[in-house]
């Protein structure tokens, strides 16, 4: 039986399953060393990948506390600077102007003329006369009535005077005012010599009260007389 079964077969096809069992081994082996080397590599692959998202992770986590840390000390360094109130400048307030000094030395009759405005003043109160005549003696004051021609000379009493004349430091200059007891109206104006000698804010009618801004300045001429050198300023008042 076994002659008949091997005689079946020619021999070169014997050699031909033969060969294709060895190629097919060989195919096989090929196959399973292909498969292997590719399951190898992947693993490689993976592992190399893990290790590379494991590193990536650290280097994270690194940078994330090193920015935590940094944006604490920049935290730490800037310090809210207070708000500078601005200075303020004391202004000085503007004081109100003040007259200026008046300078006795340079106008001597002032004390003359401020005496002689409270007597002026006081001409409506009874004993008018007694007062003016103290007045011209305490002071020594030359009584003068106008004479033309822009000339004084003096009269026998204070109640027949127009004028008063104070002599200024022992020269021949005298600051003059006018009598208070006499009403200035147009007679007195026009034809007493009282325009010649004063400014004033007359106008027409009767003014019964005195006050004298500025004598005027008579001079002495050696002659008992006195001529006006500077009229002076007085203001009236009903």
């Amino acid at each position: 039986m076994e002659e008949t079964s091997a005689s079946i077969l020619p021999p070169f096809l014997s050699d031909v399953f033969v060969f294709l069992g060895v190629v097919l081994s060989i195919i096989l082996l090929i196959a399973l060393s292909y498969i292997w080397s590719t399951q190898r590599q992947d693993r490689e692959i993976l592992d190399k990948l893990s290790a590379d998202m494991k590193n990536l992770a650290k280097r994270v986590s690194g940078l994330e506390n090193a920015s935590a840390s940094i944006e604490k000390t920049e935290d730490k360094k800037i310090e809210k600077v207070p708000e500078k109130k601005p200075v303020e400048i004391p202004v000085e307030k503007e004081k109100p102007p003040t007259a200026p000094a008046v300078n006795k030395t340079s106008r001597p009759w002032d004390d003359f003329l401020e005496n002689y405005n409270l007597i002026a003043a006081s001409m409506a109160v009874p004993g008018q006369l007694r007062a003016c005549e103290n007045f011209v003696s305490e002071n020594n004051l030359k009584v003068l009535a106008y004479v033309g021609n822009m000339k004084f000379a003096p009269v026998s009493g204070v109640s027949d005077s127009r004028f008063w004349g104070w002599q200024i430091e022992s020269s021949d200059k005298y600051a003059v005012v006018p009598n208070p007891m006499i009403h200035y109206d147009e007679d007195l104006h026009g034809r007493a010599g009282m325009k010649e000698t004063f400014a004033s804010n007359y106008e027409n009618g009767k003014y019964t009260k005195y006050f004298v801004e500025l004598p005027a300045i008579l001079i002495y001429n050696g002659k008992n007389e006195w001529k006006v050198w500077e009229p002076g300023v007085i203001k009236l008042e009903r």
